[in-house]
């Protein structure tokens, strides 16, 4: 029982091993491991840093402040005396006054009451940096995605592309040893056997340079989301909305869009604080002093306090208000340009992803109802040739012609699924079967 148990958990524990994992969740690790995200990450615990710190001037400041100086030269106070008459006289003074040491200690503080919205402004602001950096964040990890998928099909094509050849050099092997038996009976000749071994020869120098694509690609692939190709299941298939609900959500989703949208905000919010920078600036403050001398005449430590208010006012800056609204003024101009202009280039170019989609729809009837012609005519020529009715040339190229059909019907087929991630690309979304990663 003991062993039976063993075996169990040794066998759970194997299968958990070789587990594979779907393409979401490798999109998903190549997200987390991308520098550029990370970042961007790093970009916005930078900007919270600084949105505290604009908070944090709503409130007082405090300050301490401390002179201390030594003067070598000693102060003195002469009057001279005098006489005021009647036998009355004022007696003169002669003395030394101040302090050689002098020392004053000084705790301000300092708080806005009246900034025109200056503060509340920059809060703002980087509130929309936050927002842009999130948008960012959402554009780097789409562009991620794309490029995981597009690995992941390509190397479907090429896995496709091996199988296809192999199966295709299976055939010639067999025919070669069915020609080789046939030779040895003088019943074909030695230059068909030579003609096969040559397709067959050709055919594996193909394969060579097919596995070297495919060890490339693997390697790309696994430095994109640390995977390795054959950890990921595969069979997985894009699906995307129709035309006008993909340049709907384009619209309204794609983090290009948000990002320029969120800039226009910024430069707005920063001609808001431009305008507030005109008006009134009010402080409050006040002030502790100890001291010593507390003056001329009294050498030893003193307290004073005074505090008030500061109003500062812009009267004249040589109209350069006006020359910095208008270049903020212009700026927004050119991303609202610019907002146009990637929404018409985004329509156009799923319009074209849609009318190559459905051109590629329609081919691959065509190339399935010609693949099935080009079995039923090797098959045919493969009897012929039995017959001696043709040449093993023209039986080898039948052969080839079906090989080449079919791997143009799976080349249609990555090329759908390329263009379907392209679609998604497109639209702005971090999809996985039309579903975007919360």
């Amino acid at each position: 029982m003991r062993k039976f148990n063993l075996a169990v958990c040794l066998l759970l524990i194997g299968s958990g091993l070789t587990a594979k994992v779907t393409l979401e969740e490798a999109i998903r690790r190549g997200i987390r491991s991308d520098l550029l995200t990370k970042n961007h990450r790093i970009d916005r615990e930078i900007i919270d840093l600084e949105k505290r710190a604009a908070e944090s001037r709503r409130w007082f400041d405090l300050d301490l402040e401390g002179i201390y100086y030594y003067t070598s030269n000693d102060m003195r106070l002469q009057i001279p005396g005098q006489d005021l008459g009647g036998g009355l006289a004022l007696p003169g003074m002669d003395m030394t006054v101040g302090s050689r040491h002098n020392t004053d200690l000084k705790l301000s503080l300092r708080q806005p009451l009246f900034t025109g919205g200056r503060i509340t402004g920059a809060i703002r602001v980087h509130g929309e940096r936050t927002r842009i950096n999130r948008e960012q964040m959402r554009l780097d990890a789409l562009d991620q995605a794309g490029r995981i998928k597009i690995s992941y099909f390509t190397l479907r094509l090429l896995h496709r592309r091996q199988a296809s050849i192999t199966a295709f050099i299976d055939t010639l092997e067999i025919h070669r040893k069915k020609l080789r038996r046939l030779h040895r009976e003088e019943l074909v000749r030695k230059s068909d056997v030579l003609e096969t071994e040559t397709r067959i020869q050709e055919q594996r120098l193909l394969l060579e340079d097919l596995n070297e694509q495919i060890s490339l690609e693997r390697i790309a692939f696994k430095t994109l989301c640390g995977l390795a190709a054959e950890e990921v299941e595969d069979g997985y298939s894009e699906r995307i909305p129709s035309l006008s609900t993909a340049i709907a959500e384009m619209k309204s989703h794609h983090p290009s869009l948000a990002i320029l949208r969120n800039q226009r905000l910024l430069l707005t919010l920063e001609e808001q604080i431009l305008a507030a920078s005109y008006l009134p600036q009010v402080h409050g403050f006040a002030e502790l002093h100890t001291a010593k001398p507390v003056n001329f005449f009294q050498n030893e430590w003193g307290v004073t306090f005074q505090g008030g208010l500061s109003l500062s006012l812009k009267l004249f800056d040589r109209r350069q208000e006006k020359r910095d609204r208008t270049v903020i003024q212009h700026r927004i101009e050119q991303l609202t340009n610019r907002e146009a202009d990637f929404v018409r280039q985004a329509e156009k170019h799923l319009e074209q992803l849609f009318a190559r989609k459905a051109t590629i729809e329609r081919k691959r009837i065509l190339w399935g109802r010609l693949l099935e012609s080009v079995e039923e005519e090797t098959r045919l020529k493969g009897r012929l040739y039995e017959e001696h009715q043709i040449s093993n040339f023209d039986y080898l190229a039948a052969l080839s012609t079906r090989n080449r059909y079919l791997n143009q019907m799976q080349e249609m087929d990555a090329r759908m699924e390329l263009i379907k991630v392209q679609i998604h690309q497109v639209i702005g979304k971090n999809c996985f079967n039309g579903e975007e990663e919360s």
